[in-house]
């Protein structure tokens, strides 16, 4: 045999081997096909059956919650509502489950906290959902938690949720109070960080928030300045003391009115007029029918009928009277930059340069509380008016007073109450009359109070927002 046939005849033998190979390849690659098929058949078969398997047991979850809800077995129905829920964790489910809640805790109170989790959980998955927010907001409201209910619609006015319930409730729950236990025959206008007092006839000391102070059963107690400064008069006699208890000086007559210490000088009422003492209880000047206190060496004061400007010399510093000039629960007759004066018994608003601010003019007007919204009167109703002369709410109460801390108290019908800034009733006409809320979120206000076997008596008590608005 020659070298060219056995090279064919080995070309040959590789050609048939070679097909011999790719039919294998073919046969492995079919066989491949159709494993991949029979497990994908498998599984898509597994998948349709678990799916079918679990959308049975949804159904059933929801039908046996449902027979269970009406026939009043209402945790059973909320532990199979969180099972469909599970599957299919839509709104519908949700209010469903809801409703079982509702119904069980209007039975047994002792599933609240696990109701405030669900509903918390819930307004998570649901931001926008309002009536999860107002149900949430009624369930803390049930229990007093005014402050969460508060904290929640704020949270959920962030993320755009409110409607006017929401809006009710907001009102409602930031507007709570309590009363402190303390009662008060009597006060005087809070100055630093105290009240004087009146029980039984008898001064003594009470703090912003109406607890009792460290003084007491004094015969007199005047207002404390910032710096703590007051005057006390005890059957000893009348001393100026400091806020270190040290006494700075001792009057020689009886003091059982007068105003704000201030800028070394003490207007003090003695034998029915107003004269100036220093620091050492010595009198300096005056003979005024009323007077202010100090500020930046200035002060106003009433005589022969009219009000004028004085210096600390006791001299008037121009010929300028006015019918009258409202000083501030201080004895200020300045208050950021504003001053409320009459002339011929009609009010009008100047800055410190006494240049009219605005043409505004009323028949009266509150003095300040902090706040440039003032309550003013104009033919016999009240209303409240910037100092720019903007009214923001029309004269319609019987009687008023100015802003402070975002509320004013109002009269109607001979009971006050209080208002916000956008003219809300938030604290119903119940009390016999109002002060002004102070730094510390607190106010005066006076009741009728009756005990068994005693005639009804007007007390001041104080009153104590519980919510923090901030």
């Amino acid at each position: 045999m020659d070298r060219f046939s056995i090279l064919g005849m080995s070309r040959l033998s590789y050609l048939e081997h070679f097909n011999e190979g790719a039919d294998m390849m073919k046969i492995t690659r079919i066989l491949i096909v159709i494993v991949l098929a029979v497990i994908t058949a498998y599984g898509w078969v597994s998948y349709v059956g678990g799916k079918s398997s679990k959308l049975i047991e949804y159904n059933r979850n929801i039908n046996q919650a449902q027979q269970w809800y009406k026939e009043g077995l209402y945790q059973r129905a909320i532990q199979k509502y969180e099972l469909a829920i599970e599957y299919n964790n839509s709104e519908d489910n949700w209010d469903s489950m809801f409703a079982a809640y509702d119904a069980r805790f209007k039975e047994d109170d002792k599933i609240y906290t696990e109701y405030v989790d669900a509903l918390t959980e819930a307004i998570r998955i649901f931001p926008d959902n309002a009536n999860y927010v107002e149900q949430l907001v009624d369930l803390y409201i049930v229990k007093d938690q005014y402050q969460s209910a508060f904290d929640l619609i704020i949270q959920s006015e962030k993320n755009g949720v409110t409607n006017p319930n929401l809006e009710r409730q907001k009102l409602f729950c930031g507007y709570q109070y309590r009363f402190s236990g303390y009662v008060y025959q009597s006060f005087l206008p809070y100055s630093g960080d105290f009240y004087s007092v009146i029980i039984n006839d008898l001064y003594s000391s009470a703090q912003l928030n109406g607890s009792s102070g460290d003084l007491k059963d004094l015969v007199y107690l005047s207002r404390y300045n910032d710096d703590g400064v007051y005057v006390q008069t005890d059957d000893s006699g009348s001393r100026l003391i400091d806020g270190e208890g040290v006494v700075l000086g001792i009057f020689e007559d009886l003091v059982l009115e007068c105003g704000l210490f201030s800028e070394d000088l003490l207007p003090v009422l003695s034998d029915g007029s107003y004269s100036y003492f220093d620091s050492f209880a010595k009198k300096q000047f005056g003979n005024y029918e009323q007077a202010g206190s100090f500020q930046d060496g200035r002060a106003a004061v009433k005589q022969d009928g009219l009000w004028g400007i004085i210096d600390k010399s006791g001299e008037f510093v121009s010929d300028d009277r006015y019918s009258d000039i409202l000083l501030d629960r201080n004895g200020y007759y300045l208050y950021d930059g504003i001053i409320v004066a009459a002339k011929d018994n009609s009010y009008t608003f100047y800055n410190s340069e006494w240049k009219t601010i605005s043409d505004f003019s009323c028949n009266s007007i509150d003095i300040y509380s902090g706040t440039d919204i003032f309550a003013f009167e104009k033919d016999g109703k009240w209303g409240f008016v910037t100092s720019k002369g903007d009214v923001v709410i029309e004269p319609q109460y019987d009687c008023a007073k100015s802003f402070s801390n975002g509320v004013a108290a109002v009269q109607l019908v001979d009971k006050w109450g209080f208002i916000n800034e956008d003219n809300q009733v938030v604290i119903d006409f119940i009390f016999e009359d109002a002060d002004y809320f102070n730094k510390e979120d607190s106010c005066m206000v006076l009741v009728r109070e009756s005990k068994d076997g005693e005639e009804d008596k007007l007390v001041w008590k104080t009153i104590i927002w519980t919510v923090n608005r901030d």
